[in-house]
């Protein structure tokens, strides 16, 4: 069978986003594309009436109809229940995914959140799909679609939809639960400041009434109030994150950072657990990042580690500079080529079976008790560092430990040291 350049429709009216997915997609090592361009849902009809294209990149809101509509007309004309379109949104409506995918849409993306690697993807679910699809049900025959019978088509509308719809419903339901997370999030803010502004203020009067206190019960109370500090940091987190806001970056160097959870878990895990570290004193990268989202997402990772060694074992937290090249950067979804400063947290407990690894990132999935976790913490630790341009990567064995690998984008500054 001859190699088909895949065909590609991007139906937006906005010129800048049409030249940014373009963009996206020449950057594209492994695969070339042949793009249309249209304005309107009616230019876009008139293209697919001409020849069905392999992919649609379809904006939710056109001048002449919306996305839902032009879906509607897709099925009527072709008789096909689903559909080659990923839905573009602008303001991430879950409600407008779930109403597309029902329409046939194979998957959605939101534009602010749509990187390179994400749009690559959908359009790379989409393609395999319809090759799947022809390996297993078609073979080497002359095909008939839409009417239509060539024995090498350049475009193919058909698709078995099935994974992706599997991977999509996982999305929206991320989604949908994220969404009722900031409703939450929104309605106990006031109480658990509340909650947090005598402690804080207990823990910045004891060092004052009981002066004589020694150097450990002091670091302690130092402790104690950074950390009330950071929770009333973290309520504001927690909203940002549920509303899809960003935090502010500032150059970073890392390492301060890492100093800092080392002294925290030294001083406050069990004994039973032995805490290493392998932190270079100089020569660390600076990454452009929010210190307090970043701190959130080691302590989870910490704490996970030390709840899995209930018997002790030890804690490693590293940190190093990598070149991640383009063999790296293809194995990873939302990796690039470039500079990354990697900071490693290992332990030596219970390890994740495969079939939990799969499941570890969503939203609310814990296999501890309810009294002892919400099952936030890596979902948030996944959301923060992505929101960062970096990636995260795990590798665990049951009953030998776990690894988890924090990429964080290299800022081109010069090292602080």
């Amino acid at each position: 069978m001859a190699i088909i350049t895949p065909k590609l429709l991007f139906a937006d009216d906005c010129l800048e986003d049409r030249e940014t997915y373009r963009r996206y997609l020449l950057g594209d090592k492994q695969r070339t594309y042949n793009i249309l361009e249209a304005e309107t849902g009616e230019e876009a009809l008139l293209f697919c009436s001409q020849e069905i294209p392999d992919v649609i990149l379809l904006d939710y809101l056109l001048p002449d109809m919306d996305g839902l509509e032009i879906l509607s007309e897709l099925k009527t004309q072709f008789g096909q229940t689903n559909l080659p379109v990923i839905m573009l949104t602008g303001q991430g409506n879950e409600q407008i995914a779930v109403q597309a995918m029902k329409s046939g849409a194979a998957d959605y993306l939101v534009k602010r959140d749509t990187t390179s690697q994400s749009l690559r993807l959908a359009i790379q679910n989409i393609l395999e799909s319809v090759s799947k699809r022809l390996k297993n049900e078609v073979g080497p025959h002359p095909r008939e679609f839409f009417g239509v019978v060539e024995n090498t088509p350049k475009s193919i509308f058909t698709i078995n939809s099935d994974l992706t719809k599997k991977q999509l419903s996982a999305q929206l339901y991320r989604a949908q639960r994220l969404e009722s997370l900031g409703t939450i999030a929104s309605g106990i803010a006031h109480d658990l400041n509340n909650i947090l502004t005598p402690i804080l203020i207990i823990a910045q009067l004891l060092p004052l009434k009981l002066p004589n206190h020694d150097e450990q019960n002091q670091q302690l109370l130092k402790i104690l109030e950074d950390n009330s500090k950071r929770g009333v940091e973290l309520v504001k987190q927690i909203l940002s994150y549920a509303r899809g806001a960003e935090g502010k970056r500032v150059p970073l160097q890392i390492r301060h950072l890492l100093k800092e959870i080392e002294q925290i878990t030294k001083n406050t895990f069990p004994k039973s657990i032995e805490i290493c570290t392998n932190i270079p004193t100089q020569d660390l990268w600076m990454v452009s990042a929010d210190s307090t989202q970043l701190h959130q997402v080691l302590m989870n990772l910490c704490v996970n580690a030390r709840d899995a060694m209930p018997q002790g074992g030890t804690l490693t937290i590293s940190g190093e500079n990598l070149f991640c090249d383009q063999s790296c950067a293809g194995l990873n979804v939302e990796a690039e080529v470039g500079d990354y400063v990697v900071i490693t947290i290992s332990d030596t407990g219970c390890g994740i079976s495969q079939e939990l690894l799969e499941q570890i990132f969503q939203p609310f999935f814990t296999t501890k008790d309810t009294s002892q976790g919400t099952g936030l913490g890596l979902s948030i630790v996944f959301s923060i560092i992505k929101s960062h341009g970096g990636f995260v990567k795990v590798y665990s064995k049951v009953g030998k430990g776990s690894q988890f690998q924090v990429y964080l984008p290299a800022n081109n500054v010069e090292v602080m040291l």
